[in-house]
């Protein structure tokens, strides 16, 4: 987890092998936080994290 500007940006990774118990997870966080998550599944070929992140947010990082 990253965090920085006192709560204004924060980076949280999760990882979870079984897509069943991700997607319930994932819905279970929706529930519980009153902010925008965006999810971005990686690939095992992802290497560098801020350039993947970057390509797929584009300007709305």
């Amino acid at each position: 987890a990253i965090e920085a500007s006192v709560g204004q940006f924060k980076l949280i990774l999760a990882r979870c092998s079984y897509g069943n118990l991700r997607s319930r997870l994932i819905e279970r966080l929706q529930e519980l936080c009153s902010v925008e998550i965006r999810i971005l599944v990686l690939k095992e070929t992802d290497t560098i994290l801020y350039a993947t992140i970057r390509a797929a947010l584009g300007e709305n990082l």
